[in-house]
């Protein structure tokens, strides 16, 4: 009986609880129900504000880019930089907002930039066409008769300097193996036309030798028959005399 009646009280409070805090619970769960309204509201607004962010800081990079690779093709026109060597490229990833003034002109980072692409271009440019007038001395003075044109050398006239110059002594050294077999076949050629040609010499002088011999003989026979004419014609005259 003891144990049912503190079973009985347990049950009254929890009752009185229920009864007391769900009335003070209501403005509660309502509250948190505005809070969870106010915190979904701002969670659309932020999103939407990202994808503004977003599409205005994309549009802004094309822009800039656009900017940039205009002043790009002029600063190649003024520099007389060749196509071959206009190799500064920029993509909308590369683009920093802060490549634009306020004004949405171009900054002072960005053209430091395009003039620092500007000048690797033309440092390139001139080293390439130095190596180039270069070319045809170092290929005498190492021996090549035939100097190396820009078409030999294409594949590694950007590279540095002691790769190219290893490169093009490399080259060389196959030219020059090259320019001496070519040589040895020329002069093999050379040697084996000038025999033949005092091989035919020597036939023709032969043959030349033998009809002469056989004019000779030829003449020499019919003065020998011509004389025995003679001299018959005269036995006979004496012979009838």
């Amino acid at each position: 009986e003891f144990k049912a009646l503190i079973n009985n009280l347990a049950k009254e409070i929890k009752e009185k609880e229920k009864e007391k805090l769900e009335p003070a619970m209501n403005p509660i769960k309502a509250f948190k129900e505005k809070i969870k309204t106010l915190i979904e509201t701002c969670d659309i607004a932020s999103k939407k504000l990202d994808v503004q962010i977003k599409e205005f800081t994309t549009e802004e990079k094309e822009r800039i880019l656009k900017l940039m690779t205009l002043e790009v093709k002029n600063s190649y026109e003024v520099n007389q930089i060749e196509k071959d060597f206009q190799t500064i490229l920029f993509h909308t990833e590369n683009i920093n907002l802060d490549f634009s003034t306020e004004k949405g002109f171009l900054s002072k980072k960005a053209t430091d930039l395009i003039q620092a692409g500007i000048q690797k271009c033309l440092d390139l440019q001139n080293k390439v066409k130095f190596r180039l007038l270069e070319l045809e001395n170092i290929c005498l003075k190492k021996g090549l008769k035939s100097a190396l044109e820009k078409r030999h050398v294409e594949s590694f006239i950007t590279e540095k300097d002691d790769i190219y110059n290893e490169r093009l002594s490399r080259f060389i050294d196959r030219e020059i193996e090259r320019q001496s077999e070519i040589e040895a076949k020329i002069k093999t050629e050379e040697e084996k036309k000038a025999k033949e040609l005092i091989e035919a010499e020597k036939k023709k002088a032969e043959v030349e030798l033998q009809q002469k011999l056989q004019e000779e003989k030829e003449k020499t026979e019919r003065e020998v028959r011509l004389k025995v004419e003679e001299a018959i014609e005269e036995i006979i005259k004496t012979i009838k005399s």
